[in-house]
């Protein structure tokens, strides 16, 4: 138990910028001392600064003896993890990354992708570059704590209508270099960089009364619906082996990559269709939005009966493939 100056202590230090979801108090006790709460009534704290972690211990049993989930309030942002250019530096959201798992505690990613507090040097690549940025930042991110992070807010605060864009999006360059589907992209990356994790759509002021919560909370809804429609896929399951040096087949007779090794990853996908297009249609669209090149090994299709789906919907066919993600890595 910590006593109250041990408290006050611990979150007066400079780096210490904690959040409760429930106030400091509790029945019979003075205002701002923690006793007796339970781990099911856990508060959830954000941590800021991971050197508070180290360097106060009360404030990192405060943490760990309150708490059930860890939300990170900036060292796993974009401009946190690549403040300078393309080169990411995991050192700081590491720290609060293995504080939260070393301790039993869940892990809430905040934020993966953002329109805000973007670093200038974005602002200097193409497009098309920013697009190849979004997908690399969400593989590596999301790949490098796969199982340890349990849920993401992939996308943070998509809306604000003050900005005046079409539809009512926050500007930014995302937006500007992808349009709207940096959305449902960036949620198809994260799915297959960890396929066990909580994908979150977060945003704000959807609970406030005034004309910026009615604003934003139609626009809210209909994202959400267009993330839920895109293909006609009624149902779909896959799984992604670990990254390997592929297969020489894979290569033309006498080909050389020169000073990159050819890497792969193998992919397999079960699914429920309705028609032979839509599997088409997928594959058409993962090929669009990867950075890297899909060779298909084998897709096969049959003729299904059964019950309908929780939508109404009856699968007429399904689907099996074997895919593999094929990119280059530098040899060293």
């Amino acid at each position: 138990m910590l006593s109250e100056p041990a408290l006050t202590d611990a979150l007066a230090h400079p780096g210490v910028r904690s959040r409760l979801s429930a106030p400091l108090a509790v029945p019979g006790e003075r205002p701002g001392f923690i006793s007796l709460i339970n781990k099911q009534t856990a508060p959830t704290f954000s941590a800021e600064d991971a050197s508070a972690l180290q360097a106060v211990a009360a404030y990192a049993a405060l943490v760990a003896g309150q708490s059930m989930v860890v939300t990170v309030e900036n060292s796993l942002k974009f401009d946190w993890l690549r403040p300078r250019g393309q080169d990411i530096d995991f050192s700081y959201a590491d720290r609060l990354v293995d504080f939260a798992t070393s301790r039993g505690l869940r892990l809430r990613g905040n934020a993966l992708i953002w329109n805000d507090w973007l670093p200038g040097w974005l602002d200097r690549l193409s497009k098309a570059e920013v697009g190849a940025m979004m997908d690399r930042h969400i593989d590596e991110v999301v790949g490098r704590y796969a199982g340890r992070v349990q849920s993401w807010d992939i996308v943070n605060e998509p809306f604000f209508p003050m900005h005046g864009q079409a539809g009512g999006y926050r500007k930014g360059r995302w937006l500007e270099a992808m349009g709207p589907d940096y959305i449902a992209r960036a949620f198809r990356r994260a799915a297959l960089a960890d396929p066990k994790a909580e994908l979150v759509l977060n945003e704000a002021f959807t609970e406030q009364t005034d004309e910026i919560g009615a604003a934003i909370r139609p626009l809210l809804h209909q994202e959400i619906a267009r993330l839920k429609a895109g293909r006609k896929l009624l149902a779909l399951e896959y799984e992604i082996q670990p990254q390997a040096p592929a297969g020489i087949e894979l290569m033309p007779a006498g080909a050389s990559a020169g000073p990159y090794q050819v890497m792969g990853s193998r992919m397999r996908l079960s699914m429920s269709l309705l028609h032979e297009d839509d599997l088409l249609g997928f594959l058409d669209d993962l090929q669009d939005r990867v950075h890297a090149l899909l060779y298909v090994r084998r897709c096969s299709i049959d003729r299904r009966t059964g019950s309908k789906l929780t939508n109404g919907m009856t699968p007429q066919l399904s689907a099996e493939c074997e895919i593999d993600w094929i990119t280059l890595k530098e040899k060293r």
